[in-house]
């Protein structure tokens, strides 16, 4: 630091305390120095140029009251004129000396009163019972004069007997921490008992006035701390010289008078090198804190560096006007203690000495010194709290080269008993730059990273909001960094809340969804149903299924075609994939989101102990919606299906541009706008008529997308819309609609479609089974708004073909459609025929026969596929064998089917029942 040297006094390991002592037993104290070595280290700051001026040739000769906490410097200034009055050569060479360099006139002009005799005392150390005790014992004519006062037999030494002993050698009379000692007298109780306190007041008035009255042989000098004590009130009447250190040079002049005491060649260094040394560090003190004053204030801004070098103005400021203001500080003496310690604690490299530099995590640097000087518990606590934090930023492994600075930094600015606790983020920013300029960004990074690792870190509102350490943890800190805890979530549970966060972040905030977001955890692809509720499993899908891809695979249609045969066996037709942005990753895999469910996750199970928890959590939580609402912009639904070959399955992408809750209902549009064709669903709906299916038997043919490869299916867009389609395609009177018994549609040619319509939206609306059971016919078939009895069975019957393990049924058939639906499969044989015409046989050549193995019901539906059979393909015959069921069992299914479909049952009883 440009060879910058501390005094002697301060290079030893144990440094002496710097408070002045004026005599000591080694010889070393305030007034056992010789002048020369005592002014040496004195700067000529305004309240002692105003004390030495009042016992000046010029001065008025009235009382001197140096008034000012602890620490200000008072018993410095009291040595200082007891120097003054023995060697007043040297002092006024001093003076001549200062004068000249900072150019003050009145310096170089000082002429000190001769002729007097010093007697400096610090009363506290009661070492006097009366302060005339002191005058009897150091004045040259004391015994004499003390003989008299006991002659007299009055309690109270009189004025004349102190004018007579002053006019035969005058005298300053310097008493330090007057008050201390003043205000610790008492009166004895009674009469007879010694009135101390009493004595020593009247004492102190006579003093006083002969001070202003005699100013030629006696001057009279104490220290007070306040103007709270009677002994200053009773020289306050005589209107005593003040030196308060109140001055509007008094802060400039202590941090003045501090370098001046610390080294021994500070005013040696040209100011010119040490602004060539700080250069960088002023420009960035200029731009991050004084950014909106003029150009011109720049120089005067740098100065301000210059002359607190090598400290930087805001650590003298912080230390002087915050942390040293407590009680238990002693102001100029303490930041001295301070100031030396974390000066040889600093490299040689650095420029400046700021706040970072005090390293919590290091006792050598002059934290302990600021600590005892503070002699705080809680401040103490601030410390353990920010070295753990320091701690949890290095475990992290965070990028921020720059923490224990950082830290540091705001370790100091947050032990402050004062108004401004803590520091602005420009601050802290300036309290780590040297002589090289700290990127912005760079900084604010690792500030962030820091607040995100650490418990402690308070961040209050504010125009400019203050960061600062608190006992308390922060429950925002404390969850982030909790967070980034991979074992706190080795159970998956942050998985699980990602995934029930985001379907509530999709699901539309009306009772009944069009569709149903399911949410697969991150091993969709080979176990995309694990952990979901059962409801979202395919068999259970009663409506449009909106499947949230995590992300989109490189090979994405062929991976699709094969997730999509595996795993969902039925109701293929039914399923759409919401697919993330283009190159978005993973939610599971984003670090910033798994971060925002953990903390949001851990919010809500803290909150329950600690409301700070509960609401940091919501923020989070909402946060994470906001990022999961906006994070998808298309969909994808099948297009073509080739159950032989999966890999060649096609999808068609569709663009959407609503977010959130929004995104259903959005692609649920977007399919009935682009990709709903009413020709194609009309043709379907006439060949369903054509086989008097049921409602129930097209909603479930329609969940499946066509077997033959190539060929597009119809998207299902939910029962509700299916059914208004029916209801339209029966009101142009193309098919008729069995309700009930009673078939519905169109009267005639002339009758009005819309009017047809709302006939048929009035006596079909059904739901449920009822809805299921609706026969769809065609004209040839039936008449308009005519009951008519359900099918007969055929006259003759059809042969069947022989089985060899399903006995041949035998008996009439009528072509039924499917039952809707899925459900428990009970036991009997039935035998279904599906071709031909009533009243026919079904021709000479041999049917052919698929036969499956025996598997669950489930797993059976599949099988028309892997035979290659369309859900439109008429059959001769079907047979199901079902074992070890009941009759309550067979009933219920033969209730699930069509009530017009026309069977013949067959059963085994076991042996013994007839």
């Amino acid at each position: 630091m440009l060879d910058l040297k501390l005094r002697a006094e301060f290079l030893n390991g144990h440094m002496r305390d710097t408070a002045i002592v004026f005599r000591r037993d080694d010889g070393t104290g305030a007034l056992d120095l010789p002048s020369e070595d005592f002014f040496r280290i004195t700067y000529p700051v305004v309240d002692l140029q105003k004390a030495l001026f009042a016992i000046s040739e010029a001065g008025t000769g009235k009382p001197v009251v140096l008034i000012g906490d602890r620490g200000r410097g008072k018993s410095h200034i009291m040595a200082a004129l007891h120097h003054a009055v023995v060697s007043r050569d040297v002092v006024e060479t001093w003076a001549q000396d200062w004068g000249q360099r900072l150019r003050n006139d009145k310096l170089i002009n000082l002429q000190l009163s001769s002729g007097f005799y010093p007697i400096t005392e610090a009363v506290h150390n009661n070492e006097y019972e009366y302060l005339w005790d002191l005058l009897f014992e150091r004045h040259p004519s004391g015994q004499k004069m003390q003989g008299k006062f006991e002659a007299s037999g009055v309690p109270v030494p009189a004025r004349s007997l102190m004018e007579e002993m002053f006019s035969l050698q005058p005298t300053v009379l310097i008493v330090d921490e007057f008050q201390t000692w003043f205000d610790g007298l008492n009166d004895e109780p009674g009469d007879t008992g010694r009135k101390r306190r009493t004595w020593t007041f009247n004492f102190i008035q006579n003093l006083s006035e002969l001070s202003k009255d005699r100013p030629d042989i006696f001057r009279f000098i104490i220290s007070v701390r306040n103007n709270q004590t009677d002994a200053y009130r009773q020289v306050h009447r005589d209107n005593p010289a003040l030196v308060d250190f109140k001055g509007v040079t008094a802060k400039t002049d202590r941090k003045r008078l501090v370098l001046h005491r610390l080294f021994e060649n500070r005013r040696n260094i040209p100011d010119n090198e040490i602004r060539q040394a700080t250069a960088v560090y002023a420009a960035e003190r200029f731009r991050l804190l004084y950014s909106h004053l003029p150009a011109a204030e720049y120089d005067r801004i740098h100065n301000e560096v210059v002359e607190s070098w090598p400290f930087a103005p805001e650590l003298i400021d912080l230390l002087e006007d915050q942390i040293l203001l407590s009680e238990a500080a002693q102001g100029s003496r303490d930041l001295i203690k301070v100031l030396v310690q974390i000066f040889k604690a600093t490299p040689e490299s650095n420029c400046i000495i700021t706040p970072a530099d005090f390293a919590v995590d290091n006792v050598d640097c002059g934290v302990q010194s600021l600590l005892d000087a503070i002699s705080d518990e809680k401040q103490d606590r601030l410390r353990e709290i920010a070295q753990r934090n320091l701690e949890a930023v290095i475990q992290a492994g965070v990028q921020a080269p720059n923490a224990r600075g950082i830290i540091s930094a705001l370790w100091m600015r947050s032990i402050s008993p004062g108004i401004k606790v803590g520091g602005i983020r420009e601050e802290l920013h300036l309290d780590i730059t040297r002589s090289s300029v700290i990127d912005d960004n760079i900084f604010n990074d690792e500030l962030t990273q820091i607040k995100e690792n650490s418990f402690n870190i308070h961040e209050e509102e504010g125009v400019q909001p203050r960061l600062r350490f608190k006992v308390e943890e922060n429950a925002r800190a404390k969850l982030l960094a909790s967070a980034k805890n991979d074992k706190l979530f080795e159970d998956g549970s942050d998985k699980e809340y990602m995934r029930s966060t985001l379907r509530y972040a999709l699901t539309p905030v009306a009772a009944e969804s069009v569709a149903r977001v399911i949410v697969p955890g991150p091993s969709w692809l080979t176990s995309p149903w694990e952990g979901l509720d059962e409801n979202d499993q395919p068999e259970r899908w009663d409506r449009p299924v909106l499947f949230v891809v995590p992300a989109v695979t490189e090979n994405f249609n062929s991976d699709l075609g094969l997730w999509l045969k595996k795993h969902v066996t039925k109701q293929r037709n039914v399923v759409r994939f919401l697919l993330p942005k283009v190159g978005t990753s993973s939610i599971f895999d984003d670090k910033e989101i798994v971060i925002q469910a953990r903390a949001a996750l851990l919010g809500k199970q803290w909150g329950n102990n600690d409301a700070h928890y509960n609401k940091e959590g919501s923020k989070f939580r909402t946060d994470l919606i906001k990022a999961l609402s906006s994070r998808y912009d298309r969909f994808a639904v099948l297009q073509s299906w080739d159950f032989q070959n999966p890999q060649n399955c096609k999808f068609t992408f569709e663009q959407i541009t609503k977010s959130g809750t929004e995104i259903v209902n959005e692609v649920e549009k977007v399919i009935r706008e682009n990709l709903f064709a009413f020709e194609d669903f009309e043709i379907m709906v006439g060949e369903a008529a054509s086989n008097t299916q049921t409602v129930g038997a097209f909603l479930t043919e329609l969940k499946e997308p066509p077997v033959k490869p190539g060929v597009e299916p119809v998207p299902y867009l939910g029962e509700i819309y299916i059914y208004e389609q029916i209801l339209r395609v029966a009101a142009s009177g193309k098919i008729y609609l069995n309700v009930g018994g009673s078939w519905l549609g169109k009267k005639d040619d002339h009758a009005n479609d819309q009017v047809t319509l709302q006939m048929l939206r009035t006596k079909a609306s059904k739901r449920g089974k009822e809805l299921y059971d609706i026969i769809l016919g065609t004209a040839d078939v039936v008449g308009a708004d005519t009951v008519i009895p359900p099918p007969q069975p055929p006259t003759t019957t059809p042969p069947i073909p022989t089985d060899p393990v399903v006995p041949p049924v035998n008996g009439p058939g009528v072509p039924v459609p499917e039952p809707p639906g899925d459900g428990p499969i009970c036991g009997g044989t039935i035998g279904i025929p599906r071709n031909g015409t009533p009243g026919t046989t079904m021709g000479i050549k041999p049917p052919t026969v698929k036969r499956s193995e025996e598997k669950t019901t489930l797993n059976l539906s599949g099988e028309f596929e892997n035979w290659g059979l369309a859900t439109a393909d008429k059959l001769s015959l079907a047979k199901l064998e079902f074992k070890g069921l009941t009759v309550k069992e067979l009933k219920a299914l033969l209730q699930k089917l069509p009530p017009t479909t026309r069977a013949i049952l067959e059963v085994t009883m076991p042996e013994g029942k007839d």
